[in-house]
C-alpha cells in the first residue's frame, strides 16, 4: 500500500493533519510534472526508461527518470515549479524571495553514484543529467546553464537527445538497472492511525475529492459533482471508490461492504464494474474481493 495513495483515499473520510495534507499536495504537484514527462517519453518510439528508481548503498538515491540511449544514460530530475525565478550563485530565487538552495546538488550526487554502478556493471555508456522544468508558467532568468536545465520552452530538446538505434542493448541495460531497485520511500512516511469502521464511506468526486452525498441513479451514465460541477462517468466513480475501499481497509472486502461503501449501488452493477479489475476468493464461505 502506497502512502500517498492511502492519504488521497482518506481525504474527506477522516480528519488528517495539516502536515499530511500539505505533504500530499506537494506530492500531487510533483506527480503532475512527472506525468507530463512520461507523456513526452511515450511519444518517442522505442524509448527505454525507468521511472522512480530507488537505490540503497549506506545512503539513499532516488532517480525520477533514467533514460537509456545508444551512447548516453540520462538522469532527468523533474521540477514542477511555477512563477518567475532567477538562477544566482547556484540557487533558484523566486520573485517572493523564496530560495531553493543548490537544486543541482542532488542531481550531481545521484549522477556520481549512477556512474559508479555503470562502471561496476561494465556498461558502456556515459551519464548526463538534467533538471527538467515542466510547468508552462515557470520562467528562469540569470545565468541559465543549457548543460543542466531544460526549460518548458526547450522540452523538444528531449526528443533530440534520445537515440534508439540499439534497442536490444538499451532494453538489456534497463532491465539490469531495474533489478537493483530497492524501494525505501515509505520508510520516511508515518502512516495515519485510524479504525476502518470509523472511516466515512461514500462515492467521491475524482476531481475535487468531495463525497457525493446523493445516491447515483442506475440509468445515469454521467454524474455531475454538486460541489465542483465536474462531470464524470458513473462507472469511473464507482470503480475508483472500490479501489479506495480496498486501499483503506487493507484487506479484501465483501459485497455488503462494497454496497455500503458505494451508497447502496446494486450488487449486479458492482459485479459488472468489478469484472476485470478485481479478483474473488472464498473466505469463511463468503466471497471477498481484492
Amino acid at each position: 500500500m502506497n502512502y500517498y495513495t492511502l492519504i488521497e483515499s482518506l481525504i474527506g473520510r477522516i480528519e488528517l493533519s495539516n502536515q499530511e495534507i500539505q505533504k500530499y499536495e506537494n506530492y500531487k504537484k510533483g506527480r503532475e510534472g512527472e506525468d507530463k514527462f512520461i507523456s513526452i517519453l511515450k511519444s518517442i518510439n522505442h524509448v527505454e526508461y525507468i521511472y522512480n528508481l530507488q537505490l540503497k548503498n549506506n545512503q539513499y538515491y532516488q532517480y525520477d527518470f533514467i533514460v537509456i540511449t545508444d551512447k548516453v544514460i540520462y538522469q532527468f530530475e523533474i521540477k514542477n515549479y511555477y512563477g518567475a525565478y532567477e538562477f544566482k550563485d547556484g540557487n533558484l530565487i523566486g520573485q517572493n524571495g523564496f530560495i531553493i538552495k543548490y537544486p543541482s546538488a542532488q542531481l550531481e550526487r545521484n549522477e556520481y553514484y549512477l556512474e559508479h554502478i555503470i562502471t561496476k556493471l561494465n556498461i558502456q555508456r556515459i551519464v548526463k543529467s538534467y533538471l527538467v522544468f515542466t510547468n508552462d508558467k515557470f520562467t528562469l532568468s540569470g545565468d541559465t546553464n543549457d548543460d543542466l536545465f531544460i526549460l518548458p520552452t526547450q522540452i523538444k530538446k528531449i526528443n533530440q537527445l534520445i537515440q534508439n538505434n540499439e534497442p536490444q542493448n538499451n532494453y538489456l541495460i534497463k532491465t539490469t538497472l531495474q533489478t537493483l531497485h530497492d524501494p525505501f520511500e515509505d520508510e520516511f512516511n508515518q502512516y495515519p492511525i485510524y479504525k476502518f469502521e470509523n472511516v466515512k464511506p461514500g462515492i467521491r468526486c475524482t476531481y475535487c475529492m468531495n463525497i457525493i452525498e446523493r445516491s447515483l441513479e442506475n440509468k445515469q451514465k454521467m454524474i455531475t459533482c454538486h460541489n465542483c460541477y465536474t462531470t464524470v462517468s458513473r462507472k469511473e466513480l464507482i470503480l475508483k471508490t472500490l479501489e479506495e475501499l480496498l486501499c483503506i481497509k487493507g484487506a479484501p472486502f465483501t459485497m455488503r461492504e462494497a454496497r455500503k461503501w458505494c451508497n447502496g449501488v446494486h450488487r449486479n452493477t458492482l459485479l459488472y464494474i468489478m469484472k476485470g479489475h478485481f479478483k474473488v476468493k472464498l473466505k469463511n464461505k463468503t466471497k471477498v474481493y481484492y
